[in-house]
C-alpha cells in the first residue's frame, strides 16, 4: 500500500527544512526529498539577516559564528555608505553545519527525510501528486518546491522562461 503524504517538498535547505519542521510541529505528515546527502557541502555564503532568524521557531544560537554591525555600501567608486550599528544585522553561520542542524529539527518534528534522491518529474491526477526521484516515486496531496533558483520546481514550472533579476 502507497503511502500519502500530505505534504512533499523538494530540498531541505533552510526554507524546505523550516517549512518541513512547521508543517510536522501541526501535525502533518510531510516528506522532505534533497538531491544531496547530509552533512553536505555549501558553497552559499553563510550569513542570516537577524529578522529572518527571528522568524525560526527555535533556538539557533549554536549554530551562530559572528554578529555583523557594521556594513559598508559602494557603487562604482561613488556614493558610498558606511553604517554601525549598535544591534547587529546579521549573523554568519556554516551552512553545512546550520542546513544539518535545520534537517535534525525537522526529523525531531516527525518529519520523514529521504536524501542522496533527486527530483526527476512530478504528476498531478485525481488532488495527488507523484513525485517521481531517481530512486523511486513518492505520493502527497501537496507540492512545494524549496530546491533554490535553479532547482528542478523552477525548471519545471517556469517554463525556462527568463526570470528578472
Amino acid at each position: 500500500m502507497k503511502e500519502l503524504f500530505d505534504v512533499v517538498i523538494s530540498g531541505s535547505g533552510p526554507s524546505g527544512s523550516i517549512l518541513g519542521y512547521l508543517l510536522s510541529s501541526n501535525g502533518y505528515s510531510v516528506l522532505i526529498i534533497d538531491k544531496e546527502e547530509f552533512p553536505r557541502y555549501k558553497v552559499c555564503a553563510g550569513g542570516i539577516q537577524v529578522k529572518a532568524a527571528e522568524l525560526i521557531p527555535f533556538n539557533i544560537d549554536s549554530q551562530i559564528h559572528n554578529e555583523i554591525r557594521k556594513i559598508h555600501f559602494q557603487r562604482r567608486t561613488k556614493d558610498g555608505f558606511l553604517g554601525e550599528y549598535d544591534e547587529p544585522l546579521m549573523y554568519t553561520l556554516d551552512r553545512e553545519s546550520f542546513d544539518s542542524y535545520l534537517v535534525e529539527k525537522a526529523i525531531g518534528a516527525g518529519c520523514t527525510i529521504r536524501t542522496g534522491e533527486k527530483v526527476k518529474d512530478i504528476s498531478v491526477d485525481n488532488n495527488e501528486v507523484t513525485v517521481f526521484t531517481d530512486k523511486g516515486k513518492y505520493y502527497g496531496k501537496i507540492f512545494t518546491g524549496s530546491d533554490g533558483a535553479s532547482g528542478f520546481t523552477i525548471k519545471k514550472f517556469n517554463d525556462y522562461r527568463k526570470i528578472r533579476k
